[in-house]
């Protein structure tokens, strides 16, 4: 009589693939971590290091949604950067009240962050769709990787850049940015 039989249950039904440089998209049967050996799982439960390491599994974020997470912490620097902007050089009656009295635009430094955070909140939807349908269809390739980065860092080095002024430098990282969502929907055709 041979030993027990182990079949493989499944945990979840999607597990976004991690780009290790080798293969973007394929992955053996023994590396999939959407599923478990039968005899570690009790009554549903998983016991011991197993739960562990499939809790650790669960937290694992392919490359481009870690960039998205991080592009939206970005975006949320640039709301914020906007606000006090426009906070210093408005009166705290009008930052603290309900801000139906129009006012004149923002000028200066708080006009450019207000500006930059127009543009960024312009791109990202388009980079954030492009980033979450790859992840759907399981398209983790190198050129998506590549446009995310340069999306994301194009946006970093943006808005010091244009906050300050600088005319030319800036206009050459926004369209770095941009490329870097062309690059992702090429990857993904």
């Amino acid at each position: 009589m041979t030993g027990p039989q182990v079949r493989e249950t499944p945990i979840v039904p999607h597990w976004p693939l991690r780009y290790d440089g080798a293969s973007s998209r394929t992955r053996t049967k023994n590396d999939n971590p959407d599923t478990v050996r039968s005899g570690a799982v009790k009554s549903g439960i998983f016991s011991g290091s197993k739960r562990r390491e499939a809790a650790r599994a669960a937290a694992r974020m392919t490359t481009e949604l870690r960039i998205l997470a991080w592009s939206v912490l970005l975006g949320l620097v640039h709301i914020v950067l906007a606000t006090i902007g426009a906070s210093i050089q408005r009166d705290s009656k009008w930052n603290l009240g309900p801000r139906d009295i129009p006012q004149p635009p923002l000028t200066g430094l708080a006009g450019r962050l207000q500006r930059t955070a127009h543009n960024f909140m312009e791109t990202f939807p388009l980079f954030a769709a492009a980033i979450l349908i790859g992840d759907a269809i399981n398209q983790h390739g190198r050129l998506v990787i590549l446009g995310a980065q340069l999306y994301f860092w194009g946006r970093v080095a943006y808005l010091p850049l244009y906050a300050a002024g600088v005319p030319v430098a800036g206009s050459v990282v926004w369209t770095v940015a941009t490329l870097g969502i062309l690059l992702v929907i090429v990857g993904l055709l």
